[in-house]
Order: C-alpha cells, then structure tokens, then sequence
C-alpha cells in the first residue's frame, strides 16, 4: 500500500479514542485479501480468543494504530483549495530533471521519452512562462520536479521532514490542476504520462492510498486515447507517440494489477479488451532493464487471472473443487513464470547486487520477488475469521504456501534501500502483509515445531519497519508492529509453559524457514549471512 512519509503520525499517546473494531472494517473498503482485514471486528473477536486477558487491549490497540494508518487518505486532500507553489529556477530544474532519468527506476518503463521531454523542457524554461496553461504539461513537469528533488535531497543527506516538504510542494502543483487534466477539451498524450508519473510518485506516499485513483484516472484517460488497441485506431498519434504510448498502456497495466490484487479490489482494465502488441525493445535500450518490464508483464497477467478466477464475483461462486482446480491451475501458471525466469531475478535465492547486470538497480529485482511471493500469500493466505467452510480452506499444503511466502518476504527486506525514493509496496504493503500472516499463524498454532522461528521472523520484520520509523524522521510510528511480535512471542512462550513441554503439535508437523518443501527454491541460511548485499 502507499505509504504518506513526514505527515502521518500515528500517535502513542492515549488522547485520542480507539477506532472501533466496526469502524475499522469499513476504512477504505479493503477485502479480505487485505493485511487490512485485521481491522475487521471478526479478526478482533479471533485474536482476543487466542491472546491472554492482558494481551487483548494491545489487540484493540494494533487494529486502532493501523486502521488509523490506513484512515490518513481520507485527511491528505485536507487543504480545500491547492496553493500552487513556485517552480524552481532553471538550474534546478534541470538538475531535477537529470535526476528522473538518472536515478528514477521506473523509467526503466519508457513512459517518458527523455529526449522528447527535455526537448520541450528546454524550450520551456528559455521562454520562461510557469503558467499552468497547458495542464497536462504543468502537472507533468512538476511531478517530475517532486521526484528528482526527492532523489536530489536524498542523495545529499536531507533529513525526511525536509526531503517530504520540498517534494510535495511540487507534487501539489500537479495536483492543483488534476480536475482540468482530466477533463481537458482536447485528451493528449500528456495527460496520461502526467497522472502516470503522478500515481507513482503517490505510491511512495505512505499512508495516502491516493496511486489507486491516480492510475485508475491514468487507466480511463489512456484508453480514451484507444492506447489499449492496435495502433490503427490511434490516428490522432504520431508514430512516436504511438511508442510511447504503448510503454504508458503496460506500465499502466502493470500497476493496476498489482493494486488490483493487493488490496482484493476489481481491476480497471479488461482483459478482454486489449489488442495493442506488447512492448518493442529499441536498439538503443538497456536490453536489462527491458527484461525486467516484460516479466513485469507477464507477472501482471498471471495476478490478473488469479483475480478473475478466485477473487470476482463469479470465482467466489465456486464449489471447493472447482476452487482446488483452479487454484492448481493458477500455480503451475506461477511457478512456470518463476522458473523462465533469469537467475538474478528468480525468487527463491539470495540477491546479490555485485553480481546484477549492468544497469539494474537492486529495487525491481527485490519487486519480482515480492511480486512472486505476494502472489502466492494472495492465493493460499485464508484468515481463520474469513474462511468460507470449504476443505481448501483448512488445507495444511495451502497454509504452508502462504506462511513460507511470508517467511521469505520478510527474509528479504533486508535487500531493501529504507529511504523516500524506494517505493511504498517494498517498504510497507508486502511486508507488512507477511508480518500479519506470521503473526496469525502463530497465534494459530503456537505448538507448531516452527512457532519460535516464526517468532524470531517477527522480530526481524520489526528491525525493518524500526528502519522505517528512523528514516522517516520518526514521524510514521509503528509500535503496533512491536506489540505484535511481543503478543506473539508471549503467546509461543505461555501455551507451552502450561502445557509442560516444549512442542507438542496438535496436527501435521509444518516446515521448517528453510525447508526445501516450501515454496520456492530452498533458501540456506549461511547465504544470508555471507552475500554481498551491501556490495557496490
């Protein structure tokens, strides 16, 4: 999920009334796919019965912190009426724009055609004129602005408060005009590459969730343009633009499926109703980078089935075999990517970034396995409090998915850059999502052989979001995260102090962190300990 950096304060102080368990469901309207159906009064009621009586208000306050956390979208537009800020002078301008395309690992899409732009930002900053006549360029440039003075500032060492302010500045600019580039007389191409840039740059807003609505704005503005069809249908492009356009449409695409199954809502784009190729390597590419944007699609379209056939309405219609069937289906389909996958991108081993291509930043390699394991917590993860009665639901080999995916997110946060510029989804959504599949699965089954384990996985997930707090200045409070590593430490420890031994499991012995049954490769603890993450 989006992540707001400076502004959200989720605070520890008791002034503030907790958030009612039946409040807490309905805030932003997550599904249960979501680590936000924690929230739920059912998942409250469920934790409560599995904590001790001294444990249960740290319960009502975990939901509380996070439900309020998610709540922050609802206050970000507070402002009724967007200032708009300066634009910087033409030297930081420019030095904002070599930083985009220096440094900005999205633009290993192409949404952008760098010289095009600079081109027309050169043209602009020797006229002079910041107006924001033209909408859709006012809100592209500024958005490009807002992220390069966010790589610019975090490069120097600015501390979070600074970094966050100066950006969202820019950021607000472009948002002061979004009602005109959504409604302009005349759709461009422009606008497209505007809201796109702009749902991105939301994404590392934690706590915003406004990239959802940027991209699905994106989303309807590109296929007013008919940029999901063929190219004969765009006669109003230029054959560059129809380029770039097509680059737009697939990075758009990308995003959307990954929101779509994050957050178990229904995609904006149909399937069905895409003829465009898929995207053409220039011979000027990083052939590396393009690999990556490809396999970003062809994981999109697997996350977009497994949407369609188990999470739509007509999925959750099914009978248990015809869920098992296509559940079985789904991950072959999964596991195939995976294995077709190059070896510095395939999940399931240690990532090394002295031994990445040339031109790959460590980020999307860290997202192709997020991607991978995200996936399969989506397909197999069934919170207790959600299950629908079926067999699949209780099924050891589908729990064990969905808590060895868990087990190597949060095994490779530590490949993660804990800054501004990395985005939201790694820092935050994935895992924190496998923080709470841990943190029910312990609670579910303390005298499992791997419950202290999962506990010490606990602990390390809370030095990640620890990170997180520090580089944010301290600003995004996560005590919650803490008080759920200490519920579920005590929980191990109390159950088998009553019960006298020191594991008695009440049902099929579950793998090991490291089995070679779990999902994926094996993973070998010593190459944890011995990679090269921090290498050059």
């Amino acid at each position: 999920m989006g992540t707001v950096w400076p502004d959200v304060r989720l605070s520890d102080s008791g002034d503030e009334a907790p958030t009612s368990p039946q409040r807490s469901h309905l805030i932003g309207g997550h599904d249960s796919k979501s680590y936000l159906a924690i929230c739920s009064e059912s998942a409250v009621n469920w934790l409560k019965a599995r904590v001790s009586s001294a444990d249960e208000q740290s319960v009502t306050d975990i939901v509380t912190r996070l439900s309020r956390h998610a709540d922050y979208k609802s206050t970000f537009m507070c402002p009724p009426k967007l200032k708009q800020f300066p634009e910087p002078d033409m030297q930081m301008a420019w030095k904002y724009c070599q930083e985009y395309f220096d440094n900005r690992v999205e633009t290993l899409f192409g949404a952008i055609d760098r010289r095009q732009f600079e081109a027309r930002l050169r043209a602009h900053l020797q006229d002079g004129d910041n107006s924001d006549s033209d909408p859709s360029w006012y809100a592209l440039r500024n958005t490009i602005y807002a992220t390069g003075t966010r790589l610019l500032l975090t490069r120097t060492g600015c501390d979070a408060k600074t970094i966050h302010e100066s950006a969202m500045q820019y950021f607000l600019n472009a948002l002061s005009v979004h009602t005109q580039v959504l409604f302009a007389r005349q759709v461009d191409l422009t606008g497209v590459q505007a809201l796109t840039i702009m749902s991105f740059f939301a994404e590392n807003l934690l706590g915003s969730s406004i990239e959802s609505m940027l991209c699905s704005n994106a989303i309807r503005v590109a296929q007013g343009l008919r940029l999901n069809y063929e190219p004969v249908s765009n006669e109003r492009l230029s054959p560059s633009d129809r380029f770039v356009g097509n680059r737009i449409w697939w990075a758009l695409y990308c995003y959307d499926k990954h929101i779509s199954l994050r957050d178990g809502r229904q995609s904006c784009i149909d399937d069905d109703d895409i003829s465009c190729a898929l995207p053409e390597r220039q011979a000027s590419e990083n052939p590396n980078k393009f690999e990556i944007f490809m396999q970003m699609i062809k994981s999109a379209q697997i996350q977009s089935l497994i949407y369609k056939k188990l999470f739509s309405a007509a999925g959750r219609r099914q009978n248990t075999i015809q869920e098992r069937a296509a559940v079985e289906q789904l991950d072959q389909a999964l596991s195939e990517w995976r294995d077709s996958l190059p070896l510095h991108l395939r999940p399931g081993a240690p990532i090394k970034k002295s031994s990445l291509p040339a031109g790959v930043h460590i980020d999307p390699v860290v997202y192709m396995h997020y991607t991978y394991y995200g996936t399969v917590i989506a397909m197999y993860n069934k919170f207790p409090w959600t299950a629908r009665g079926s067999s699949l639901d209780n099924a050891a080999f589908g729990r064990e998915k969905a808590v060895s995916a868990a087990r190597s997110v949060v095994l490779a946060t530590r490949y993660i850059d804990t800054d501004m510029n990395t985005t939201g989804c790694l820092l935050f959504s994935y895992p924190m999502t496998a923080l709470i599949v841990l943190f029910v699965h312990i609670l579910q089954n303390p005298l499992a052989p791997s419950a202290h384990s999962d506990v010490v996985l606990m602990d390390m997930a809370t030095g990640h979001f620890a990170q997180l707090e520090f580089a944010t200045s301290m600003q995004l409070e996560v005590q919650f995260v803490r008080d759920m590593a200490h519920i579920a430490r005590r929980a191990v420890e109390q159950i088998r102090r009553d019960a006298w031994i020191d594991v008695t499991p009440f049902e099929a012995p579950e793998p090991a962190i490291f089995s070679p049954t779990m999902t994926g490769p094996n993973l070998n603890f010593m190459d944890f300990l011995t990679d090269d993450v921090y290498a050059v």
